[in-house]
């Protein structure tokens, strides 16, 4: 049997065991146009990454990427509004 976490339910049954990938997160970033920000930590796992409106435009929007250690987003808005929103982002 492998060595570290192993987390069970009442019943017994293993919920977490060093082999499940879980996420951690590292960080948040208020944002408010098109930007990008190195996080070095991507290289130490699988990036995950999402946003949440602050201002709720229906007709604006960010697109996330990551290319390396690289996040990336610019944002698009169909009458010139300006996206607030918050970017959540983190590795498994």
């Amino acid at each position: 049997m492998a060595h570290g976490l192993y987390v069970t339910s009442p019943t017994g049954k293993v919920t977490i065991s060093p082999s499940y990938r879980m996420g951690r997160f590292l960080g948040s970033l208020r944002v408010t146009g098109p930007g990008s920000l190195s996080v070095p930590a991507f290289s130490q796992g699988t990036p995950w990454y999402f946003y949440q409106e602050v201002n709720g435009l229906k007709d604006a929007y960010i697109t996330l990427s990551v290319s390396g250690t690289t996040l990336s987003w610019t944002h698009t808005s169909r009458f010139g509004q300006t996206v607030d929103a918050i970017i959540f982002y983190g590795v498994f």
